[in-house]
């Protein structure tokens, strides 16, 4: 998903949060006045205030944190654009020294103005961004073909033991998950890679800007795990792989870009910036 729809939804859900806590508030103003009052609903108007306030806060704290987001976004997308205007979009030499580095991202919660590398800036034809798009989704729906009933199989355990649910009803609510995952992630893959009248990608040092859609590659959330370099058939890709925290630990999710013929050698020098920036290169 690019930047800006995940600033959008999580927008929503900050939003969400302060109404919740205003609803909860309602909750617990008649509490205060309710005659004889025992310790019960002591505790409760307690927790009601406590919690409306958290709600509140959170919400207020996580809506400016996106805001802040957002304008790191639009000032990063500025300085890109500014390059490219001024023909800066070059792949840059190994001995410059840039901004923003792999290792120190860029700061998304403060206002600063970030003058980001532009490494590569990439041109397909209808026919290239096509057949890129068309490995991806076939990848997706080959990779959900096994997700779904992993999660299945995992979710179906888990219920069991911490749910005490009978087995039937646990697979279907785990597999049905799975599926719903695997569908999204289709989704949301298509709308990042969605055509557009002059399909290009232009790389930079924290992300890629997939036909004017901002999508990050490091920041101080997501991480670039690891390049890698694939070849199937003719065509060549850059599978990059990015990493972030979940409650249960780390996951991550891997994309590909297709490597167009005219743009090989600009391939090799965009693994060699990242690789001296300390990512993980593979197959290269």
């Amino acid at each position: 998903m690019d930047q800006n729809s995940v600033n959008s939804i999580n927008k929503a859900i900050s939003v969400m949060l302060i109404v919740f806590g205003i609803i909860m508030l309602f909750i617990a103003i008649p509490l205060i006045f309710e005659k004889n009052r025992d310790s019960i609903i002591n505790t409760m108007t307690f927790l009601s205030f406590l919690s409306s306030l958290l709600f509140i806060v959170g919400g207020i704290q996580f809506f400016k944190k996106t805001k802040l987001k957002e304008k790191a976004v639009r000032d990063y997308q500025t300085s890109i654009y500014e390059q490219l205007a001024n023909k800066n979009n070059k792949v840059i030499d190994d001995t410059k020294t840039e901004n923003i580095s792999i290792e120190q991202p860029s700061k998304t919660n403060e206002t600063d103005t970030y003058t980001p590398d532009v490494i590569a800036h990439w041109y397909y034809t209808n026919a290239e961004w096509k057949n890129m798009t068309k490995e991806e989704r076939e990848r997706r729906i080959k990779e959900g073909l096994w997700l779904s009933p992993l999660i299945g199989v995992l979710g179906t355990i888990l219920l069991i033991f911490t749910k005490n649910a009978d087995i039937i009803t646990a697979f279907v609510i785990s597999f049905s998950m799975g599926i719903l995952i695997s569908i999204l992630k289709i989704f949301i893959n298509n709308s990042v890679f969605k055509s557009c009248k002059e399909n290009n990608i232009v790389f930079t040092t924290n992300a890629l800007v997939i036909n004017g859609k901002f999508k990050t590659i490091n920041d101080l959330d997501i991480h670039l795990e690891y390049l890698k370099f694939v070849k199937l058939g003719f065509d060549n890709f850059i599978e990059f792989s990015l990493q972030w925290q979940v409650r249960g630990g780390v996951t991550n999710d891997q994309f590909r870009i297709l490597i167009p013929e005219k743009y090989k050698a600009e391939a090799k020098k965009i693994f060699d910036y990242y690789g001296n920036k300390g990512v993980k290169i593979e197959n290269f």
